[in-house]
């Protein structure tokens, strides 16, 4: 299947699925139907909202997706019905690192300067990656000290 040109906030049906199965676990949060185990239906109707996709492409995806290790298959006769493996934070690291190699080989510097860049930061936005930044530098600071007492006992 070929999607042509990427435009700004398209999502990849994989990506579509991925959300209709975490609002599928996530109860009444984003229009989420709080049921995990869930039959294929039960995402494609979820995506329905934001945008439309056969069921057999549904379906296919997650397949593709339990076979990769993503989902569970529980099959009572014939239905079958998905259960995430992983978590959300999983999730969404695996989906960063993956997008971080691609459009940036793997770096976060450059990352972060693009965004500072090119997306710009609000006022609250910069202030609270300044503290964060702070916070880490901190805490690596004070892992540093520890190193070199230990090594200096």
């Amino acid at each position: 299947m070929i999607y042509g040109k990427i435009r700004k906030g398209y999502k990849t049906p994989r990506e579509e699925i991925c959300r209709g199965v975490d609002r599928s676990r996530m109860g009444d949060h984003e229009g989420g139907l709080g049921k995990e185990p869930c039959a294929a239906g039960t995402v494609q109707e979820t995506l329905a909202e934001s945008r439309r996709l056969a069921y057999s492409t549904v379906k296919t995806t997650m397949d593709r997706m339990a076979v990769k290790g993503f989902l569970q298959i529980e099959r009572i006769r014939n239905l079958q019905l998905f259960k995430s493996c992983i978590s959300e934070v999983d999730a969404r690291r695996a989906e960063f690192r993956r997008m971080l190699k691609r459009a940036f080989g793997g770096a976060l510097t450059p990352m972060i300067r693009f965004l500072i860049e090119y997306e710009g930061f609000s006022k609250e936005e910069a202030s609270q990656l300044r503290r964060l930044l702070d916070k880490k530098k901190t805490e690596c600071g004070r892992k540093e000290r520890a190193r070199n007492e230990f090594s200096h006992q």
